[in-house]
């Protein structure tokens, strides 16, 4: 495996991003969290009345499983599954992996980056994000996480497993400006959201066309018919004469 080169120094501060926060930079509803000990917690929160109607559907379908109808082991139970497909979907965790990180190809011949090296990273970096300040200060973002090319991809770098960290979005796009430049970022975000009108394509419906052919056929003929007929005549006269 090939050594990577040394990625050099940042002249410029990291951005002091905030620890939580939506995309759109609103912070959540407040979720009230008491400890109430080591293993237990009091967690309250507003819910609406859909959610309010789902909960009590949810503890109707899982009586058999939880005959107690204890809502805080439904909704443990149902956030565990719902973080499986998660973590299947989005970093290729499974109990049975098709190839183990020795097996994978890991060369740049494509921007998909394997599933066994998503979940190596994820193993290794905790599931959270990888970037580290000056001073030695690790981020501590576990939300919007992506997968980060120490040696970027459009520069020949591969899929290996010391090459790709994760990073949040912040941080992910502050080190894409170190290593293209701000002004090639801005241009790349700008076009990612330019709007273009989609491609029309053109398509021949050939029975269509043949019927149209045919009939242009018979309305010439009918119409040369009376012509043709008296070169017949003349010609039949010519002859008897």
């Amino acid at each position: 495996m090939r050594k990577l080169p040394a990625r050099r120094e940042m002249n410029s501060p990291a951005p002091n991003l905030p620890v939580r926060s939506n995309g759109d930079g609103v912070s959540p509803t407040p979720i009230k969290i008491q400890p109430l000990s080591p293993e237990r917690y009091r967690i309250q929160f507003t819910a609406s009345a859909e959610l309010h109607d789902k909960l009590d559907q949810l503890r109707s379908l899982m009586r058999a499983s939880i005959p107690d109808c204890d809502i805080a082991s439904i909704i443990e139970e149902a956030v565990t599954e719902k973080l499986e497909r998660l973590e299947s979907k989005k970093i290729g965790r499974t109990d049975a992996p098709r190839k183990s990180l020795d097996e994978t190809d890991t060369s740049a011949s494509s921007r998909y980056v394997p599933a066994a090296v998503k979940r190596a990273v994820c193993e290794r970096d905790g599931g959270q994000c990888a970037f580290v300040d000056e001073s030695g200060r690790r981020c501590t973002r576990r939300d919007g996480l992506e997968f980060h090319h120490r040696e970027p991809y459009g520069r020949g770098g591969d899929h290996s497993l010391e090459n790709i960290q994760l990073m949040c979005r912040g941080h992910n796009g502050y080190l894409a400006e170190l290593d293209y430049g701000k002004e090639a970022i801005e241009r790349h975000r700008r076009s990612a959201h330019r709007v273009s009108e989609p491609d029309v394509s053109y398509t021949i419906d050939w029975s269509q066309l043949l019927c149209r052919l045919r009939d242009y056929a018979a309305l010439t003929f009918i119409k040369r018919l009376p012509r043709m007929w008296s070169r017949i005549l003349r010609g039949i006269v010519s002859l008897s004469a």
